[in-house]
């Protein structure tokens, strides 16, 4: 249903869901993550009639009022109806001036008799009202890569599968169960839902319980593989999927998961609490339910962690305070949404797989890795028994900009010659590793590789997992630290690119300095960029050989505009004329329009120079002005600010997805263009309106060749669509054989 999202909370451990023990303190506790979320109408309102649900508008609120005023069994006979609104409710509506309910007003849905807790319909001994908990909602299917380790209660259906493990790396399932087989645990699990939100939305979701319940610092490279594999096996099933967890080892985790799941189309979120549920102030409320709300509502297909208001791309962050909600951080990066009044996701900086193909969970890591930080001072022993055998990789947190006592290199030289692959980050929390004092150059020179601005945790997972891929030689793993796999290390743009980029980093800056200056007080840039914007617009009807450049001296703007409207302007028409580009079957207009996409995403291919550029050029802009300057080494906030002001980030989509372009791509049939929006980064799981996907749009128009090239990019039919085309198009040859491929 498109009024639904389906999300699966793979629940680890951690404090959200302990209780303070007299004795030994926080614990976990079995179940009472699932029994809280049950209890609390935020979280479960099975029937729509908690005051969540009923308080969108006045005469609603009234409505749900005049019901719930009264106790007990008074409630059921002051229902509001069509013809008969409760007393309270005319009074309040007679004294306000308001107009009775109109004759069309939803009646509050009444809790049905198994809603009352067992044993308890009749009141308490002491004659309270009964104690009424909100029924489980429907249940679904739910597969366990632990056979023994998951909580089974409240399951039905429970057994023990083989499944097919093509979607998971996973060699020891192999060896047990001949090629291609894994055995897993199956089961149905109940859902719970929220009240609509804003957008109109409930989030449906199962919370899949390990056993034990972990505190964070248990966590090891098994629970990770568990992870990966768990998420694979439900793939198909859920939109996205939340990882509850515990805080000191979640950065990890983070990282863990965004190596190992390759091709990642889907919402993958890490969340928890520095204060549990079970304590009545806490901010286990705030992170799960925007966790649920970001899961339910967004395609965001990385690993995140979600904490105090931000979502941040996973391998960028690490822990930074373990008193502060506020308990993480992303050093050298902006975070990739934020969850205030309204709830902003910065597009541009938010990956989108490109490859044509399926997610694959890897579960290969290297446990023989190590991290070892330098003080003044080490001593030569310590560094040998690190360094030997069976060590195959260490991360080495050097100082500042990457430097090291010379005492040391030959210990670095023979430990990497004999096959050690040691990783160099800084000690300092932001900020890049380079070679410009001598003392960085010596470590190159001893074989130790940068690894450029990496967090210690992603880089110690980044070398597990490229040490346990058995295909890799030595040195192909060193060249490989450097690269970006999931956006884990800040990319650097071509330098014969740069001079345009850092253009517009500036005037991203001015922007966000004051988004209302006019365009001639923010540099010659954003008239190009006018005339360009119009150019494209006439470019689209008319389709001239040359783009752009062939209109841009017709169409001088002649009205006062500032650059943030611009930025703003180009935005709202690109994926029109994407979806235009797309009707009209126009692959060079489509092309055209997806490499402008490309280019105003730019920002977050260089961030590290955007961030610099963005505090000079905001310090030069205030200075020209007769202001205080900011200064130029407080850069972050400024960089944030401009990744906002080029972002108008309150989409719900990307760009391209805006306009459900692959849908119309899909149902026309036109593979090349099919293609080209995949290659872009548009996303096979975007339903639309009416809840179905671009492979379902494919099939029921009997594209056999569109079906399987989605298919292979990892899209997959739900158990509606594939009923709805039974039922109602399986009679048309093409549509059965679309089908079939789509299966």
């Amino acid at each position: 249903m498109a009024s639904e999202s389906l999300v699966l909370c793979l629940y680890a451990g951690g404090t959200i869901g302990m209780i303070r023990h007299p004795l030994h303190g926080y614990q976990p506790h079995p179940s009472f993550l699932t029994e809280t979320l049950r209890t609390q109408a935020r979280f479960h309102d099975p029937f729509a009639n908690s005051i969540f649900s009923w308080s969108d508008s006045v005469d609603r609120y009234q409505q749900w009022s005049g019901v719930h005023s009264a106790g007990g069994s008074a409630r059921a006979s002051r229902a509001p109806s069509p013809d008969n609104s409760s007393g309270r409710q005319r009074e309040a509506q007679g004294s306000a001036g308001a107009a009775p309910a109109p004759a069309s007003a939803q009646r509050l849905p009444e809790l049905p008799p198994t809603a009352i807790r067992e044993g308890r319909d009749s009141g308490t001994d002491n004659g309270a009202p009964p104690q009424v908990w909100p029924p489980f909602g429907s249940y679904v299917t739910v597969r366990s890569s632990s056979v023994k380790g998951t909580s089974t209660l409240n399951a039905r259906d429970v057994k023990v599968v083989n499944v097919s493990s093509a979607a998971v790396d996973s060699p020891s399932s192999v060896n047990e169960l001949g090629q291609g087989q894994e055995q897993v645990l199956e089961m149905r699990l109940p859902t719970m839902i929220t009240p609509k939100g804003a957008s109109g939305k409930r989030v449906r979701y199962a919370v899949l319980e390990y056993d034990p319940l972990l505190d964070s610092s248990e966590m090891t490279f098994s629970d990770w593989k568990r992870l990966s594999r768990d998420i694979a096996l439900n793939y198909a099933q859920f939109d996205a999927f939340i990882v509850l967890h515990g805080t000191d080892t979640m950065a990890y985790t983070a990282s863990a998961l965004s190596m190992l799941l390759e091709n990642l189309g889907k919402s993958v979120i890490v969340t928890g609490a520095q204060v549990p549920l079970s304590e009545l102030r806490n901010d286990a409320i705030e992170n799960m339910l925007g966790a649920l709300t970001l899961a339910g509502d967004y395609i965001l297909p990385e690993v995140t962690l979600y904490f105090a208001s931000k979502l941040y791309r996973g391998n960028r962050t690490s822990k930074t305070s373990n008193d502060a909600l506020a308990a993480f951080d992303s050093p050298n990066m902006p975070p990739l949404a934020s969850v205030g009044i309204d709830i902003r996701v910065h597009w541009q900086l938010v990956q989108r797989p490109r490859e044509l193909r399926a997610l694959r969970a890897h579960t290969q890591l290297c446990e023989n890795v190590a991290i070892l930080r330098l003080f003044p001072g080490l001593p030569r022993s310590l560094v040998r028994s690190i360094l030997a055998e069976p060590t195959q990789g260490v991360v080495l947190e050097t100082f500042g900009a990457g430097n090291a006592g010379s005492s040391l290199l030959d210990l670095f030289a023979e430990a990497s010659a004999r096959g050690v692959v040691i990783v160099n980050i800084t000690q300092c929390l932001q900020g890049t590793v380079s070679n410009i004092y001598a003392a960085g150059k010596k470590l190159e020179d001893a074989g130790v590789v940068s690894g450029k601005d990496m967090t210690p945790e992603c880089a110690l997972i980044k070398l597990a997992y490229l040490l346990g891929k058995p295909e890799l030689s030595r040195n192909d793993v060193r060249n490989l630290i450097g690269r970006s796999l999931r956006g884990e290390i800040t990319a650097t743009a071509p330098v014969a690119s740069r001079n345009h980029e850092h253009a517009d980093a500036a005037a991203a800056a001015a922007a966000a300095a004051d988004p209302g200056a006019p365009v001639e007080d923010q540099g010659a840039e954003t008239t190009p960029r006018i005339q360009e914007l119009v150019a494209d617009i006439l470019y689209q009807s008319s389709s001239p050989a040359a783009p752009g450049a062939a209109h841009a001296t017709k169409t001088t703007a002649s009205w006062t505009i500032t650059a943030h409207e611009v930025q703003a302007a180009d935005r709202a028409i690109l994926p029109h004329l994407i979806l235009k580009a797309v009707q009209d079957g126009n692959a060079e207009a489509l092309r055209y329009h997806l490499q402008k996409v490309e280019k105003f995403e730019r920002t977050s291919d260089d961030l590290s120079t955007a961030m610099a550029l963005t505090a000079a050029s905001a310090a030069n802009t205030a200075g020209a002005r007769g202001r205080n300057a900011t200064p130029v080494s407080d850069a972050r906030p400024l960089a944030s600010a401009a990744a906002t002001a080029t972002a108008a980030a309150v989409g719900k989509v990307n760009l391209i997805d805006e306009q459900q372009a692959l849908h119309h791509a899909s149902a026309q049939g036109k593979d090349d263009l099919v293609a080209m929006l995949l290659a872009a980064g548009a996303s096979v799981h975007l339903r639309d309106h009416y809840g179905f996907s671009p492979l379902f749009a494919a099939v029921r128009a009997g594209h056999t060749h569109v079906a399987s090239l989605l298919k292979a990019t990892g899209a997959h039919l739900k158990a509606d669509e594939v009923g709805l085309l039974e039922q109602l198009f399986i009679q048309r040859p093409e549509v059965r054989r679309a089908l079939e491929v789509a299966m």
